[in-house]
C-alpha cells in the first residue's frame, strides 16, 4: 500500500506564502530536497498533476537512512481549506491508501512559530481542514505533521493565518523543513 503525504492549504498566487498554506510549502521542500539528494533523502520525483481535484506527484525508489521505499504519493488539494475531504479521499482510494497510511501536513496556531510536532489521530482542534476530511472519511485515524503558526495577537484568527509569512519568517524555513524531513522520513519507514 503506497503512503499518501498531504499537505493543506489554498490555491492560487494570492495565498501561496500564507500560513494556512504552511502543510503546501513544506509539502514541496520535502519533495524538492528528495530530488536534490538533501537532508540525507533522496528519490526520483515526477512533476505535480492536476488529478483527484488536486495536485498529486509520485516519488519514487525514496531512500533515507539505508531504507527504500518504492513508492510513495504527494497530494495538495485545490479545494481550498475547507473544502479538503473530498480530494484527499479521492486520491487514497486512487492509491488504495487507509487511513494508517496517511500523513497529513498543516499549519497549527496552538503551536509557537515553526515548533514542529508529528501526531498520530485525534481530533481537527478547530483547523478546517482537518474537520473536512474527518467528515468525509468518517476518521481522524491519521497521522499529521503539525506546523507551528503560533496565534495572532490581536485580530481575528482567519485574517491572521490569510496573511503572508513575513520575509524574517521566511528566512527560518529552512531549519523548519529539515525538522519537517526528518519526521517524514521517520514516519515512511515505520510505514515500510
Amino acid at each position: 500500500m503506497t503512503p499518501l503525504l498531504v499537505g493543506l492549504g489554498n490555491p492560487g498566487p494570492k495565498y501561496s506564502k500564507t500560513r494556512h498554506n504552511a502543510g503546501f510549502l513544506f509539502l514541496d521542500y520535502f519533495a524538492e530536497c528528495a530530488a536534490e539528494k538533501r537532508d540525507g533523502m533522496s528519490g526520483r520525483l515526477s512533476p505535480f498533476k492536476e488529478k483527484f481535484g488536486g495536485l498529486v506527484a509520485e516519488l519514487r525508489d525514496f531512500s533515507y537512512n539505508g531504507t527504500e521505499v518504492e513508492l510513495i504519493a504527494l497530494f495538495k488539494p485545490l479545494s481550498f481549506m475547507n473544502l479538503s475531504g473530498r480530494p484527499v479521499k479521492q486520491a487514497a482510494d486512487h492509491y488504495k491508501a487507509p487511513p494508517a497510511r496517511w500523513l497529513v501536513l498543516h499549519d497549527e496556531i496552538d503551536l509557537p512559530f515553526l515548533d514542529i510536532r508529528i501526531k498520530e489521530g485525534g481530533g481537527h482542534r478547530g483547523h478546517n481542514g482537518l474537520r473536512d476530511i474527518m467528515a468525509v472519511t468518517g476518521t481522524g485515524d491519521f497521522t499529521r505533521v503539525r506546523i507551528g503558526v503560533d496565534r495572532p495577537v490581536d485580530g481575528s484568527v482567519a485574517d491572521y493565518v490569510l496573511a503572508p509569512f513575513s520575509k524574517e519568517e521566511q528566512a527560518r524555513f529552512a531549519d523548519a523543513g529539515t525538522i519537517v524531513n526528518r519526521l517524514v522520513s521517520e514516519w515512511l519507514l515505520r510505514k515500510v
